[in-house]
């Protein structure tokens, strides 16, 4: 313990009982962290002409800090370095040739099995979820209908070529998983890369006023909620209830134009008509009387 000092603001003095007995110890506040500790937590200063230690200002703790953070900052400037990217790089290598490497790849191999496996029987495990809710004759029609599906799919994966079939579990009608799926949005950004990089006059257009500027026609601002409600939420093609959502359905609620923009139509309200997600995705950059001549045998839509 040090002696007691003259410096009455930087030091106090606490007694602490502990029985009959007391014990006096002195204290000094940290310039640094502003706190208030025991003398001995503060390293020796130099020598005052009475023969007593001076203690510094700055406590172990603070003054070690930024060593260590010294330290640190010499690391992470080592680290940028390319000869301990190499070292790093070797002793990764040296790591992958172990047995503890091997054996916890094998482990992360066996959950994505189990995983996999689970995916593939979720659409039965779900339906024991919904036992409680539904009559079981509605239960066993729906699990006869998936049989049947199952036996004789209809959709076929655009990545794989393998059959599936659609359900309400898996909406995605070009792709048989979430890899297949993932595969084919990395080939489509990777072919929409080499596409900008060949034509640097290539630009994106994002909604429906570039698209106009983008052909140079007619453009005019269309409230689609009065369109809707003009068309009574009812697709023009095949006739069904659609309905507004952000995820997909089949009804989806969309609006296309009856004279495409790339042929020369306008985005005005005379121009554009209610559609289904599917109708719309049938239509494609057909007018409409090509595509009701074509595809739909009901009367064509005009508005006056």
């Amino acid at each position: 313990m040090g002696q007691p000092t003259n410096d009455v603001s930087s030091m106090s003095q606490y007694k602490i009982r502990q029985g009959s007995a007391s014990m006096i110890t002195e204290t000094k506040q940290c310039n640094e962290c502003g706190e208030h500790k025991p003398l001995k937590s503060f390293p020796m200063g130099r020598v005052r002409k009475d023969g007593t230690r001076s203690r510094k200002p700055k406590c172990h703790k603070c003054k070690d800090s930024k060593h260590i953070e010294s330290k640190r900052q010499h690391q992470r400037e080592l680290a940028k370095t390319d000869e301990r990217k190499q070292q790093i790089k070797k002793a990764h290598d040296r790591y992958r040739q172990t047995n503890k490497f091997k054996k916890r790849q094998s482990i992360i191999l066996k959950r994505k099995q189990l995983k996999y496996k689970w995916i593939k029987r979720r659409e039965q495990l779900k339906r024991i979820d919904f036992l409680p809710l539904i009559s079981i004759d509605r239960v066993w029609m729906d699990v006869k209908r998936f049989i049947e599906k199952r036996d004789d799919p209809k959709c076929m994966c655009k990545e794989c070529g393998i059959k599936y079939h659609w359900t309400m579990y898996w909406m995605n009608t070009s792709a048989c998983s979430i890899e297949c799926k993932n595969k084919r949005e990395t080939k489509q950004k990777r072919k929409n890369r080499q596409q900008r990089k060949s034509n640097p006059n290539y630009t994106r257009t994002k909604n429906h006023k570039q698209r106009a500027k983008h052909y140079g026609v007619k453009y005019e601002r269309v409230d689609i909620e009065l369109i809707f409600v003009r068309d009574e939420y009812k697709c023009k093609g095949c006739g069904t209830n659609v309905v507004r959502c952000k995820k997909y359905k089949p009804n989806q609620a969309t609006i296309d134009h009856m004279i495409p923009l790339s042929r020369g139509g306008t985005h005005t309200r005379d121009n554009l008509i209610t559609l289904c997600h599917q109708c719309n995705s049938s239509k494609s950059n057909k007018t409409w009387n090509e595509w009701v001549g074509a595809h739909i045998n009901v009367n064509k839509v005009l508005y006056k």
